[in-house]
């Protein structure tokens, strides 16, 4: 039995407080190669996972609201704690695993799943994973990680969860990838009849998940540069839409994912081929200075224009007022701005947050291009996102006296449908692919054939999009929460079709 003098605690930083509870989680299909036996396989998945939480012990931790008198408390303070693992023992210190093994019913198979495109309503969440991400009780402890293996016929829904509190996107890709290093590890050293020997891993150096060590830094660099000396009004106006201080603005909020009121809103996949993507590209070149301009500043452009004049369209006799500001809020990870101060390998979060506005009835003019939009957040990301104003706008966030989560978390995941406002989470450029879990045991070379966020019913309150982090080959996925309206509204949209169509 573990003593409490055993405990290890992690206090969270704050960027990690402005991560909302209903940011979607994951869902990586893999297929079986023919006649592999579920369980053979969930052993693997296990025995793999053992082995990551050797290397991030704080992984197969828990997160509390931290004690009042805990050095450094405020309010809404939350922690990380977890057991301490002797890695003489490491095998019977880490039996007790966030991974279940779970059985689907057998109405449908992977191939049926692959051909309907993968669908995000087939199960529900309940039966995908064994916790509920979207409604942490941080009095009694939240799992920082939880996962599932779900088998049917041909493959496996492997559902998992990070607490958002604890890692943002990119660290939950590092974490999956380690994962899968090791199960591809153990399945390589069975083929070869090789043994790896019984030594336990190191863990991880407390570098990459120290917030205190990451706070020091940053607040040094941002001392270091007298930031107070040469920002002027609209640099601090910038580091505050950075903050994502809802008091600070207009956009209309939904409310937290505990009193969510169920919509008929629903999310839907959508697809870009290749030659349409290339095509939406080559309009850029139409646009003067528009080098810097990104492809994902296109897909993003051309989601907020598209999804805005589905919520227009539907309301045309509703009197919908056109005269109302049109607002788009996209989180996007620190790390390339900031990488020469960061510990090495960080798993906590370093997203910030771009808001744009523009006139609604100039975002959904006939005359307004998709790849003037995407010029416009490309300018407005580039202003907002120096480095210095990430470094004030985090200094910022550290001296809020506390962590009240109506005012200081990211707001493109709780967008309320009744505005004329979108929340895209973009995720696309992250290298999702080079997962392998094993070639030897899952086909398409241990790589998953497909990624959906699990959205949770508490997303249907929310104008949420997620762009699936794309494939090697072929076009670009992206999920919408729509209403039945407005999905039939875009099918029938010119515009629209001429870049994307609905696959299920």
């Amino acid at each position: 039995m573990v003593s409490e003098t055993d405990t290890l605690y992690i206090p969270l930083g704050p960027l990690d407080h402005i991560a909302p509870c209903n940011i979607p989680q994951s869902i990586i299909y893999l297929s079986l190669k023919q006649d592999q036996d579920p369980k053979d396989a969930f052993t693997y998945l296990h025995e793999g996972l053992r082995q990551t939480i050797l290397h991030t012990p704080w992984l197969n931790g828990r997160v509390y609201l931290q004690s009042r008198d805990s050095p450094g408390w405020r309010p809404g303070q939350l922690e990380i704690r977890y057991n301490s693992i002797d890695h003489g023992r490491g095998s019977s210190e880490t039996s007790e695993l966030p991974l279940r093994f779970n059985e689907l019913p057998k109405f449908t198979s992977f191939a049926e799943l692959r051909e309907a495109g993968f669908p995000l309503d087939v199960f529900d969440d309940e039966v995908l994973l064994w916790t509920s991400p979207f409604e942490p009780d941080f009095e009694s402890g939240a799992e920082v990680f939880a996962a599932q293996a779900n088998f049917l016929p041909g493959g496996c829904l492997l559902v998992l969860s990070i607490a958002p509190p604890v890692s943002d996107g990119t660290a939950m890709l590092s974490v999956i990838k380690s994962w899968a290093d090791h199960c591809n590890s153990l399945l390589r050293a069975r083929e070869h009849k090789t043994a790896n020997g019984n030594q336990s891993p190191l863990p991880r150096p407390a570098g990459g998940v120290d917030r205190v060590a990451l706070d020091t830094i940053l607040a040094e660099a941002r001392d270091s540069s007298k930031l107070l000396e040469f920002c002027d009004k609209n640099q601090a106006s910038d580091s505050r839409h950075l903050l994502n201080d809802s008091a600070e603005t207009n956009v209309t909020l939904g409310t937290s994912p505990n009193n969510y009121q169920e919509s008929d809103m629903k999310p839907s996949i959508f697809y870009m081929s290749q030659a349409m993507y290339s095509e939406l590209c080559k309009e850029l070149a139409s646009i003067q200075n528009a080098t810097d301009v990104s492809g994902n500043d296109a897909i993003c452009g051309f989601i907020w224009k598209s999804t805005l004049r589905a919520w227009a369209g539907v309301r045309t006799q509703q009197k919908a007022d056109l005269g109302e500001t049109a607002t788009v809020a996209i989180p996007f990870d620190a790390r390339p701005d900031l990488s020469h101060l960061l510990p090495a390998d960080y798993l906590g979060n370093l997203n910030f947050e771009h808001i744009l506005t523009l006139p609604l009835r100039t975002l959904i003019s006939p005359e307004t291009s998709i790849p003037w939009v995407a010029k416009m957040i490309r300018t407005n990301a580039t202003r907002q996102a120096h480095k210095n104003d990430l470094l004030e706008a985090y200094n910022l966030l550290r001296s809020i006296p506390e962590y009240n989560s109506r005012h200081v978390q990211i707001r493109a995941s709780r967008l309320s449908t009744r505005a004329p406002s979108v929340g895209i989470l973009s995720p696309m450029v992250l290298p999702f692919n080079n997962t392998c879990f094993g070639e030897h045991l899952f086909a398409n070379g241990g790589r998953p054939e497909a990624f959906r966020p699990m959205m949770g019913m508490c997303n249907r309150g929310y104008r949420t999009c997620f762009v699936i982090p794309r494939k090697q080959h072929g076009g670009i996925e992206f999920v919408m929460t729509l209403s039945k309206e407005e999905r039939d509204f875009l099918q029938g949209d010119d515009e629209f079709s001429r870049y994307a169509f609905s696959v299920a």
